[in-house]
């Protein structure tokens, strides 16, 4: 390989199509699928798609697509091209090619005559078929689809070859992860006398289908970064810094958003805390960090216990401590947390000294998705205050904020007393 001489501070290489074709075939084949795929398109012309696009570029002369039931015992025809597949709509893991590379996740090339179960093989050599390879769609360690490639006559495939064809599948599972996503969160959209049902399906989907391409595609700009480093230029290594950052940042969004949608959900199950315990859970969970900062903890209570659901107090309390050490600036060096009796509330609270808030932007803190800065200058999915707000609204309370710029902030929220689970009570500002 040609090393790019560098001239002066400012370097421009010219992109050819034609010449990495020429250099490198499989990073070509690679590109080319990947526009097809991030085309906007319905589940079954994607995969379509995408098998006319393989059956393009390699020798094989028909495919087909299967896609993992949800109860992942079977696989359903998604896609198919070059041959009749009346008999093949369905396939079991238990039998063929195509549900052993399911249950195995494993790639599979072999002649059909070999096929231990001779009514199917009989099958596929009616319809004209030598060979038979088996490619899973490998999604963060879980197949989600086969793609069965047919050949007409023997083919022998080199390890390069093996390769390429696997991140193909790893390719076009995402896309169909996506492709289902996106039809799942239009169904929602268009479905709102559903929305109990379609918020559990959507915390369902996202929960993995979102998150698993996320970590999946970190893991590779990791291997990428770790074992290619050195070839990439400063431009490279700063791309590969910012895909690493940005799904790990994905990753964070859909946990806290998974958070949200359980605390709007979940069941309330008040009982008897020990304050002494909420205290004693977050100061673990933060000394690390609040020793590493030099920020003093401190706390306050009155009270021996209350009665609420301790899962989703100390959620809250943690989003608070959390949002305190994200956003109250480097000059933060106390910390605060406390509780306090009214007359029909217990009020929670987390006083830092930090930058504060100037009043124009507190009025949407507690909004989903609200930010005081760009989210590409901030850490935080967003959500944290939005939880907080949950919390407070599912045990009868309000959450609030009181702040000046350069005097720190102290962020409440309050649950009534007794607990009044369906009864969100008037704005506590005072």
């Amino acid at each position: 390989m040609v090393p790019i001489s560098f001239q002066s501070d400012l370097t421009t290489v010219s992109f050819s199509r034609k010449k990495l074709m020429r250099r490198n075939r499989a990073l070509s084949v690679l590109l080319g699928l990947s526009e097809v795929l991030s085309q906007s398109k319905d589940l079954r012309q994607l995969l379509s798609q995408a098998l006319d696009y393989v059956l393009e570029h390699t020798a094989f002369d028909a495919g087909r697509v299967y896609l993992m039931e949800p109860d992942r015992q079977s696989l359903r025809l998604a896609a198919y091209r070059g041959m009749d597949v009346e008999g093949l709509e369905r396939v079991s893991l238990e039998e063929g090619f195509t549900g052993r590379a399911a249950k195995s996740c494993l790639f599979i090339a072999q002649s059909v005559q070999a096929l231990g179960d001779a009514k199917r093989a009989e099958l596929l050599v009616s319809k004209g078929i030598h060979t038979v390879v088996c490619v899973p769609f490998v999604v963060s360690d879980r197949v989600e689809g086969v793609m069965n490639l047919a050949s007409r006559n023997p083919i022998q495939l080199k390890q390069d070859e093996v390769d390429l064809l696997m991140m193909i599948g790893h390719l076009i599972g995402v896309a169909a992860i996506h492709a289902e996503t996106e039809e799942i969160l239009r169904e929602i959209v268009e479905e709102p006398q559903d929305r109990n049902e379609t918020i559990k399906l959507f915390v369902s989907t996202v929960g993995h289908d979102l998150k698993g391409p996320a970590v999946a595609a970190y893991g590779f700009a990791h291997r990428l970064h770790e074992h290619y480093g050195h070839v990439l230029d400063e431009r490279g290594r700063l791309y590969c810094n910012q895909i690493l950052k940005t799904t790990k940042q994905i990753a964070c969004m859909v946990d806290e958003l998974n958070s949200f949608v359980r605390t709007r959900e979940m069941v309330l199950r008040p009982q008897p805390v020990a304050i002494s315990s909420l205290w004693d859970s977050l100061r673990q969970e933060f000394a690390v960090e609040l020793t590493k900062r030099s920020v003093q903890w401190s706390e306050h209570s009155q009270l021996a216990e209350v009665t609420v659901d301790e899962v989703m107090v100390l959620r809250a309390l943690r989003n608070l401590v959390q949002n305190a050490l994200i956003h109250a600036g480097p000059t933060m060096r106390r910390l605060q947390v406390g509780c306090e009796e009214r007359q029909n509330f217990f009020v929670f609270w987390v006083a830092d000294d930090g930058e504060g808030i100037a009043l124009e932007h507190q009025r949407k803190l507690f909004e989903p998705f609200a930010r005081l800065k760009p989210s590409s200058a901030s850490e935080g999915s967003g959500l944290g205050l939005a939880i907080v707000r949950e919390v407070a609204h599912r045990h009868g309370g309000e959450a609030w904020v009181r702040s000046e710029p350069g005097k720190g902030a102290v962020f409440f929220f309050s649950v009534a007393k007794p607990v009044k689970i369906e009864c969100p009570c008037a704005s506590q500002g005072d």
